[in-house]
């Protein structure tokens, strides 16, 4: 639970910052969007593994997220 809580909290992270208007289209879009996968087989001991993927152009990338 507390990785699907990190993970999401980090997609709106990403989600909310407001790129420059050129990188706009390297972003998340409907045919290329963010996933978050959790696998949760292991949650009656506590554990659960995320795999996050998110869209970006080739060139400096900037990952913005809340400091736990």
């Amino acid at each position: 639970m507390r990785a699907l809580v990190i993970g999401s909290a980090l997609a709106l992270a990403l989600v909310t910052q407001r790129p420059a208007q050129a990188a706009v289209s390297a972003l998340a879009t409907q045919s290329n969007p963010m996933i978050l996968d959790v696998d949760a087989r292991e949650a009656a001991r506590g554990l659960l593994r995320t795999h996050f993927r998110v869209p970006v152009a080739p060139g400096a990338f900037t990952l913005v997220y809340a400091k736990w």
